[in-house]
C-alpha cells in the first residue's frame, strides 16, 4: 500500500513594498522576519550612518506596517495591548513615524 502526502507549496517570500493587506499570514510573518533581521543589524549604528538611518526607519515602518495587519486580523479580545486606540491603530502611527524618520534622513542627510 502506497501513502501519498499532500505537500503544500509554500509562496515565495513578498517583496518590499507589497501592499500588507493583500498578504496572508504566512508572507506577513515573513516581512517581520526580514524586517527584524534588518533592524537588528543596524541598531547600533542606526544614527552614525545615513545609509544605516534610512535603512533602520524604514525595516522598522515596513515591521509595524506588517503588524497592523496581523494585529488588525486578530479578534479584539485577543489583541495584544488592545485599549480606546487599538494596537492595529498603533503599529500605524509607528510607521508613519518611522517613514518620516526615514525621509528627514533621506533630505538632510541624517538624523
Amino acid at each position: 500500500m502506497t501513502t501519498v502526502t499532500a505537500t503544500r507549496k509554500r509562496k515565495a517570500a513578498p517583496k518590499s513594498g507589497q501592499h500588507p493587506e493583500r498578504l496572508d499570514n504566512w508572507q506577513l510573518a515573513a516581512i517581520c522576519e526580514r524586517a527584524n533581521r534588518a533592524i537588528n543589524a543596524r541598531v547600533d549604528t542606526r544614527h552614525e550612518l545615513r545609509e544605516s538611518c534610512i535603512g533602520y526607519h524604514s525595516a522598522c515602518a515596513e515591521w509595524h506596517r506588517a503588524r497592523a495587519v496581523i494585529e488588525a486580523r486578530k479578534p479584539v479580545e485577543l489583541a495584544l495591548g488592545a485599549d480606546e486606540l487599538g494596537s492595529s491603530a498603533w503599529h500605524r502611527g509607528r510607521a508613519v513615524v518611522h517613514d518620516e524618520a526615514a525621509q528627514m534622513a533621506r533630505e538632510e542627510g541624517g538624523v
